[in-house]
């Protein structure tokens, strides 16, 4: 049985006219991709952003349609190749808003880009709570107070890749800011998840909006979300 936060197969026949119409309909292609500078960027802040999105994790091109309305590929930005999410734009946001440095999730053994394949390993590894090879990482973290963390919501919760990452790398001391998106759900266990996986950190209120929001979109409600909840930069205080 499929969880609420992966999109049901029963789901696409209805409101694919809706899709379609998005995939013609959507955001220009940004010309500046985070995956492009994700190594590159030298930090100006002690803020760090670390996300995971599947579009940057698949094994090849993506197949199908749900490939392109999963809570990670939003419909309405796979145009001309672009397979920027809205995870990636709101991480592009916060590195050109706070300075930020920019790490992206990369796994050793990448998703299939078929949806269903994705989905039966991903909630394997959920259940099981299997850890996922990882490649690289962000370095040291001493300089870093806050660290924003973007990731879908798959399952309820964290998607695997992520949680091998807090596993891996302590972040104790330091303000967590989760952003996320979703197919329908609410953040889910995910309090509950990062309070266990970074006990001595402090966990702010996530921000939390649908997959198939525009990049565009999506990066202008998180910035009125940071700016509602007076989150700054870190070298200008909490």
């Amino acid at each position: 049985m499929l969880n609420r936060c992966f999109m049901p197969k029963s789901f696409i026949l209805p409101v694919l006219p809706a899709i379609l119409a998005m995939l013609f309909a959507g955001c220009k292609k940004s010309a500046e991709n985070p995956t492009m500078a994700t190594e590159a960027v030298v930090p100006t802040s002690g803020t760090l952003v670390v996300y995971f999105s599947w579009t940057e994790n698949m094994a090849g091109p993506p197949a199908g349609v749900q490939a392109v309305t999963s809570a990670t590929y939003p419909p309405n930005d796979n145009v001309a190749g672009n397979r920027m999410g809205n995870i990636e734009a709101m991480a592009t946001m916060l590195r050109d808003r706070f300075g930020a440095y920019v790490h992206s999730i990369h796994m050793d053994k990448p998703y299939d880009s078929v949806y269903e394949k994705m989905h039966d390993r991903a909630i394997d590894e959920i259940r099981k709570d299997r850890e996922v090879a990882l490649s690289g990482g962000p370095g040291a973290l001493d300089g870093y107070g806050t660290v924003f963390l973007g990731f879908p919501i798959w399952g309820g919760g964290l998607p695997q890749p992520m949680v091998s990452f807090l596993k891996a790398n302590d972040l104790s001391g330091k303000r967590i800011v989760p952003f996320a998106i979703n197919l329908g759900s609410g953040m889910g266990r995910i309090p509950k998840q990062l309070s266990s996986l970074c006990p001595n950190s402090t966990i702010t209120e996530g921000f939390n909006i649908a997959a198939a929001t525009a990049n565009a979109e999506a990066a202008e409600a998180f910035t009125k979300w940071l700016d509602e909840h007076h989150i700054l930069p870190e070298s200008q205080g909490k």
